[in-house]
Order: C-alpha cells, then sequence, then structure tokens
C-alpha cells in the first residue's frame, strides 16, 4: 500500500495563528495567512510540527477547524473514497471515514488523483467532493 506523508511544515506562531482555514487557499480565498514570524528554513526535522503517514493516495490541500486538520484520500483505483481528520496539535488521525465506494470510477490523469479537491469546512460540518462519485 502507498503511503503520502503529510507534514504540517509550520512553526508554532502559525498553528496559533489561523484556528480556522476553512477551504483552499484560506479563509478569504486569497492564500494569505495573518502569522507571522515564520521560519526562513525548512528541512525534514526543522521547524516541522508534526509528520503522519497517511493511506492509499490524496492530492487535496489540508483544511482547518480549531483542532481539527481535514484531507482527504482514495485507493489507487478509486473505488475507495476517504475523508480524514487529523489532530492539529498531534497528527494524529481521528476519524478516517470511508465516504464513498464506486463501483466503476471515472479515468483520472496519472499526475493526479481520485482525491485531489479540497475539502470545505464550516462549525460542526466537513464538505467533501469527489466529483461524479459523490459529493
Amino acid at each position: 500500500m502507498k503511503h503520502i506523508l503529510l507534514s504540517l511544515m509550520t512553526a508554532a506562531s502559525m498553528l496559533a495563528a489561523d484556528k480556522h482555514w476553512p477551504e483552499f487557499r484560506g479563509p478569504h480565498g486569497d492564500g494569505l495567512s495573518s502569522a507571522t514570524k515564520l521560519p526562513l528554513k525548512w528541512s525534514e526535522q526543522q521547524n516541522v510540527a508534526w509528520k503522519t503517514a497517511i493511506h492509499d493516495k490524496g492530492w487535496s490541500s489540508p483544511v482547518i477547524w480549531g483542532d481539527q486538520v481535514w484531507v482527504t484520500t482514495a485507493t489507487d483505483d478509486g473505488r475507495r473514497l476517504y475523508a480524514l481528520c487529523l489532530d492539529r496539535d498531534s497528527g494524529k488521525v481521528v476519524h478516517d471515514i470511508l465516504v464513498f465506494e464506486a463501483e466503476q470510477p471515472d479515468l483520472w490523469k496519472r499526475y493526479n488523483s481520485y482525491a485531489s479537491p479540497t475539502p470545505v469546512i464550516e462549525k460542526g460540518r466537513i464538505y467533501v467532493s469527489f466529483g461524479e462519485a459523490g459529493t
């Protein structure tokens, strides 16, 4: 099984700066964060808050609401589509939800995955889309 490593490569100041990052490119859709004093250097160990192995293949951007970080992932063949919730502080997987099972998934480009669309989150609700397979 292939694994994707989700790394929250950020300093503690960024974790505290934006309590909610509800959609692709952030709360205003402009990709700007209110974080300050961010690190200038990155490495596999330096300035990484945590790393978590994610099953299968997902390329969505993470969304954040409070202490929850949500991403999507899917099997290589696109037959099983998941939403994953990780703890913002530790990276521990809190929820691993099988959202859809597709009998005949559409074809996709090799440079993409069946779980590329970024979720959207609001208080008490998470929205995920997998194209024709389901929303």
